[in-house]
């Protein structure tokens, strides 16, 4: 009697810490949030500098122009998003049609995009 007491008594103790272990996962899983790093315009601390974007495309709230090199002879450069893109040349969809000193301009299937230099950049040349 004895033995069988102690043999039903593991058996509830097993139930009980599987369905524990069940019923923590569940929990775990419904209460989880997927973490999205927001860089607020910011170079993200999570790529290593060299690295460039890979993600599937930019939308047109995406580019962010870091900086200009404007040069009278045509070769201008900007610098979007990381990557350093020559007028006439695309990124991700966006071909660049011209540099200005504060702003480049982009065209994406026909629609004319205007990314302006952010004022920190401003202030930043200004110091240097």
């Amino acid at each position: 009697m004895n033995l069988k007491c102690l043999c039903q008594f593991r058996i509830v103790i097993v139930v009980f810490i599987f369905g524990l272990a069940i019923m923590m996962y569940k929990f775990s899983v419904a209460f989880a949030e997927e973490f999205i790093y927001d860089s607020h315009g910011k170079r993200d601390p999570f790529v290593s500098v060299g690295e460039g974007y890979t993600g599937g495309g930019f939308g047109i709230g995406e580019l962010r122009l870091e900086g200009v090199i404007v040069d009278a002879q045509g070769d201008s450069y900007a610098l979007v998003n990381g990557e350093i893109v020559r007028e006439g040349e695309s990124l991700e969809g966006f071909l660049l049609k011209k540099v200005e000193k504060n702003r480049a301009i982009f065209d994406k299937d026909g629609e004319v995009v205007e990314v302006v230099l952010s004022q920190e950049e401003e202030d930043l040349k200004k110091i240097i």
